[in-house]
């Protein structure tokens, strides 16, 4: 920060022409945003495409192109929704086919395109995102190659459902998305320890409520039967696990229910149990999404070190009048609190993954 104060105040040395580490990793991002050409044509003209089909933010064609494609998500979307509706059953209106056919061409040319501009095609293939996009569009074709005729009902059906899962591209355009799938990645081992606890707890409590609902057998019906005659709904321990679930996740469908003293006693401290369960895991679910939250936020900002070099090359690459040496202070001064800033917050988060951890 002193070389900076120096630089306000008049100082005429001039910076090496030689980048320091912190530049040269800018210059990095920057080629490969394809912002500086350090290639030929060609490839810094595939990189600004990629770019305009891959990152919104890039430009404010890319924000265009983001919002159509958006519009073209929930228009196949709702399209395959409406036309379920009993009204539309027997509807031979070609409008259905022509919506869905207009989308698919305009997710086939997205992907053709990115899949030719992309830097590395293995990388492009196992991306995630990119794989959703494939999933949305292959249905289609299939759809077409087999034909109504071809297979069976079922298997057309099938793949018509695979439509749906066109929602899940919105994850490449929406951040909350972006946020909430790398929160569930995070948290795989905390969502592992809430399936096994919870199995756990439904096999022992599925044999509880068999032992205290089951009622008496009866050779006239072949089943289990309750006081007042009725089959019951608890006549063997897989039978149970249904409504172990549902009471555990505190949903209570009332589809099967117990109806002695023993067994709702047993159904209230299955409904504790199972909050109990679900709370400890959540938890911590949560806090990694507070943190991916904050981690998103930091990366929007540049990093105060950063802006500290660039105000450095301004400085001291040529005279400076007072003006300039006063602005420079002032820009000195608010880099210092932002730095504070920052290192607290990045403070805060390793404490708290230390708290994880232990």
């Amino acid at each position: 920060m002193n070389v900076i104060t120096q630089a306000a105040a008049g100082n005429q040395k001039k910076v090496p022409a030689v980048p320091g580490e912190g530049q040269s990793q800018r210059l990095v991002t920057k080629q490969q945003k394809g912002l500086i050409s350090d290639d030929s044509g060609c490839c810094v003209f595939r990189r600004r495409v990629y770019a305009l089909l891959d990152d919104p933010s890039s430009s404010i064609w890319a924000k265009i192109i983001s919002v159509w494609i958006m519009f073209l998500i929930f228009l196949s979307c709702g399209a395959f929704i409406f036309k379920t509706l009993p009204i539309y059953y027997h509807d031979s209106s070609p409008i259905w086919d022509i919506i869905e056919a207009f989308s698919i061409i305009n997710f086939t040319i997205e992907y053709v395109v990115k899949l030719l501009c992309c830097p590395n095609l293995f990388r492009f293939l196992i991306a995630p995102l990119n794989v959703i996009d494939i999933v949305a569009i292959v249905p289609f074709y299939i759809e077409i190659a087999v034909g109504s005729g071809g297979a069976g009902f079922a298997f057309i059906r099938i793949l018509r459902l695979a439509r749906i899962f066109r929602l899940f591209k919105l994850s490449r355009y929406s951040t909350g998305l972006q946020i909430l799938g790398k929160t569930m990645v995070a948290s795989l081992y905390p969502l592992g320890l809430l399936s096994f606890f919870l199995a756990i707890a439904v096999v022992i409590f599925s044999c509880v409520i068999y032992i205290a609902e089951a009622g008496e057998w009866s050779d006239e019906m072949g089943t289990f039967v309750r006081p007042d005659g009725s089959k019951s709904p608890f006549d063997s321990i897989p039978a149970s696990f249904w409504w172990c679930v549902i009471t555990m996740t505190t949903v209570g469908y009332g589809d099967v229910f117990p109806i002695t003293i023993t067994g709702k006693i047993v159904a209230a401290v299955t409904a504790i149990c199972g909050i109990l369960v679900l709370a400890l895991p959540i938890t911590v679910i949560g806090n990694n999404f507070t943190a991916q939250w904050a981690t998103l936020n930091s990366k929007e900002e540049p990093a105060p070190e950063e802006e500290a070099e660039e105000l450095i090359i301004a400085v001291s690459s040529g005279p400076t009048s007072a003006k300039q040496a006063k602005h420079a202070q002032k820009k000195l001064a608010e880099l210092e609190e932002k730095l504070a800033k920052f290192q607290n917050e990045q403070q805060k988060l390793i404490s708290q993954l230390k708290r994880e951890l232990w």
